[in-house]
């Protein structure tokens, strides 16, 4: 009986997926050994907006030690403004590099040691969508060949290096949005270095674009730098070939990829003397002249005079100015970790306010030598297990110490009620770890053991255990309040709302559904219910991206307010939105007052819906499109169509009759018995002459509003398929078909 629902149940699925075309990006190879991915594997993003894209790995059970990620892009739709290695389980860079002119990431990295993890992140790139692009298949993709150790491919920790990366999953990513009109915004502008003849200019952007410096005598300038091309948010240009002691202005200039030109306002410095003061060395010392790397030294340089002047050159590791001793500069060094011997010397430069003339003077090496380290870390302590779901628990512990550092810790598992974990099943940084992807009603027993970056390992720790949930996870946390919703494009008849998405859980996942509304008054909670609601919302997307939608219907030179609620899938609601208005542009017209009721006539005698074409829904037509913020459009055909449905999904919001829900459950957008008795109450014996349809555009800005809609439902639906599957597969594995 077992095999057959599972059957049914699979089969079901196949259909589904043949009516939905599924968005998800696609594996290249196999998943019988490691495996890279990217998450999200698929988003939509504004034009010149940054996003973030996860690389994680998946080793299958194996232990390695190197990894290298390489990827291919258009540069024409994407560039890539930096990599964040925060939290990366390979801990040693060995190659990092970024072309966007070619379109290509390299990434080589390695880890003392080895790692095994089922989702251990790699980096995260930070990417500026350039362009409209629609894509029909992968976009970013991975460049990668099965075997080919010059490609991406994970390491082995043997005496090989054998390749063990048997697939990828690469990404696809849709670039909305027409072409970017708004220039950089120019921040931080300074001049620094500033000697007798030249000063470094610097300053910082909001989006990639070019570097370049006018200077002058005055406002006019009359020179300017050579045009830096690359595209960065950190500028630098520097000036050269000034006159000592003089007033120099500048302003600095940026342009994006989009050819959006910003200039800076006027700037002014002053350049140093022509001549400069002779310091000769005093004395100088490095203490200790040896140490073991990461080890703390302290440099000395005393060149007779205190002076922002001074700084030591040192070859290992980095300096930062501790105090003046008498005229004595002490600088509190640390060392790099190659071991090694490295000069060093004592510098002083021509710069303000003292010009003194520049020099450079050796002083004593350091030598560094490497840590030998044989001490484990501590025992992790205090180690707490919490069932958060049926499929997911959570471990704590205190962390461990130890004598140079704990680089990562290790986690322990076995299945059963009072069983010894001796399989590892992953690792953390910190100390906390999320075993996801567990069965229902089952007790999971953890332990912990940390480790250093020299490979030592603690003891394991006491052993927790919990229990997963059994059935659904009471959710009592509502989506998180929008806090920057606001207007544009605002015309005679319509305005377009814009925010950033909120979560499901606060900011966190995708929510179920927007309640907007708009008021000609100040909407507040109080008054919350009697605020118009906007039929046919656009659906949530994820967490933290840009949305909008455009409301149309609106009276001419009328001020409106508008704000959004946002639910989630067991109805928890958020709080109001803040609240924002706007005019539309034209002059106010006097609305048509409502028809005197003519109870003794009925107009309207059975149920009207979607898809019916009768003489009623001709009526239905002509009696809405008397108001015009019922039902702009207008149009009258006879045909029960989508804007017939969203015209009385506005009537019977007006009159509090439904505001949510869909025709055939709580008949919304339907006219039932309740539609029908308001429209024959309001409306009976008032037939007039039918009113122009709608513009076209705002006809356009409807349809493409479902076409969004349409489309991301489909992507829940194959989210929640995806979820069904994987629940199916763990059954069969965990229980076996009967």
């Amino acid at each position: 009986m077992t095999k057959i629902k599972i059957f049914i149940v699979l089969l079901a699925i196949s259909y589904i997926f043949v009516l939905v075309p599924s968005a998800k990006a696609s594996l290249i190879g196999n998943t019988s050994q490691a495996t890279m991915s990217l998450s999200p594997d698929i988003g939509a993003y504004n034009v010149n907006t940054q996003f973030q894209i996860t690389i994680y790995l998946n080793t299958n059970g194996l232990s390695v030690n190197a990894v290298a990620a390489h990827f291919n892009y258009s540069p024409s739709l994407f560039q890539v403004a930096s990599i964040d290695y925060t939290g990366s389980i390979f801990t040693m860079q060995a190659e990092s590099n970024i072309d966007n002119s070619a379109g290509t990431v390299k990434i080589s990295r390695g880890v003392t040691g080895n790692v095994n993890t089922s989702n251990g992140r790699i980096g995260v790139l930070n990417i500026i969508g350039l362009t409209a692009a629609a894509p029909s298949s992968d976009n970013f993709t991975f460049n990668f060949t099965a075997g080919d150790a010059n490609k991406s491919n994970v390491f082995l920790p043997d005496n090989q290096g054998t390749p063990v990366l048997s697939g990828v999953y690469s990404g696809r990513y849709t670039i909305s949005g027409g072409a970017d009109t708004t220039a950089p915004t120019i921040s931080s502008v300074s001049a620094t270095a500033i000697t007798s003849s030249g000063a470094t200019i610097t300053w910082t952007t909001n989006e990639l674009s070019n570097s370049q410096v006018e200077y002058g005598l005055n406002t006019s300038y009359g020179s300017q730098t050579t045009l830096n091309a690359s595209m960065v948010t950190s500028h630098s240009q520097a000036i050269s070939g000034l006159s000592a002691n003089t007033l120099y202005h500048y302003r600095v200039k940026s342009r994006d990829a989009a050819g959006n030109l910003a200039n800076s306002g006027d700037y002014t410095f002053t350049t140093g003397t022509a001549s400069c003061t002779s310091r000769s060395l005093v004395s100088s010392s490095v203490s200790p002249s040896s140490v073991t790397t990461g080890g703390s030294y302290t440099v000395t340089c005393n060149y007779g005079a205190t002076t922002n002047a001074i700084n030591p050159v040192v070859g290992s590791g980095t300096c930062v100015f501790q105090s003046f001793v008498g005229t004595a500069a002490q600088f509190s060094c640390t060392a790099g970790s190659t071991a090694g011997t490295f000069s060093n010397s004592c510098a002083v430069s021509n710069t303000s306010p003292d010009y003194y003339c520049a020099r450079t003077d050796p002083i004593t090496s350091l030598t560094v030598t490497a840590v030998s380290d044989t001490t484990a870390p501590s025992v992790p302590a205090n180690l707490s297990a919490t069932a958060v779901s049926s499929s997911q628990i959570n471990l704590t512990w205190t962390a461990s110490t130890d004598n140079i550092g704990v680089t990562g810790y290790r986690i322990y598992r076995c299945q059963g009620s009072g069983c010894t974990p001796s399989t590892q099943i992953g690792t953390a940084t910190t100390n906390s770890y999320s075993n996801t992807g567990l069965t229902a009603n089952t007790t999971y027993v953890y332990r912990v053991a940390a480790y250093d970056a020299a490979s030592n390992a603690s003891g394991q720790s006491s052993s927790a255990s919990a229990a997963t949930q059994t059935g659904t996870i009471l959710d009592t946390i509502p989506p998180a309040n929008i806090t920057n919703l606001s207007v544009s494009n605002i015309t005679q008849t319509s305005v377009k709302l814009l925010w950033t998405a909120p979560g499901d859980d606060a900011n966190i996942g995708i929510a179920n559904s927007y309640n907007i509304r708009y008021y000609t008054l100040n909407i507040t909670e109080s008054n919350w219910s009697s605020a118009n609601q906007v039929p046919g919302a656009v659906s949530p997307v994820l967490a933290g991206t840009p949305q909008s939608i455009t409301i149309v219907g609106l009276s001419p030179g009328t001020t409106y307010y508008f704000a959004i609620k946002t639910q989630d899938e067991v109805s928890n609601t958020s709080g109001l939105s803040n609240v924002i208005s706007a005019k539309t542009q034209g002059t106010a017209t006097t609305p048509t007052p409502t028809p005197t009721p003519t109870p003794t006539t009925v107009v309207f005698t059975k149920d009207l819906y979607l898809g019916i074409k009768d003489s009623q829904v001709q009526a239905l037509q002509e009696l809405l499109a008397k108001d015009k913020t019922i039902y702009p459009e207008g149009t009258i055909t006879g045909f029960y169509g989508i804007l017939t449905q969203i015209a009385v999904q506005r009537f019977q919001c007006q009159y509090n009759i439904v505001c949510s829900g869909s025709p055939f459950t709580n008949g919304y957008g339907m006219v039932g018995p309740g539609t029908r008795a308001k429209l024959n109450q309001l409306y009976a014996g008032t037939l007039q002459p039918t009113t122009p349809a709608l513009p076209q555009t705002e006809k356009e800005q409807l349809i493409e509003q479902l076409k969004a809609q349409i489309k991301a439902l489909q992507e829940k639906i194959v989210g929640l398929l995806n979820q069904l599957i994987q629940l199916l597969q763990e059954e069969i594995k965990n229980k076996g078909v009967q």
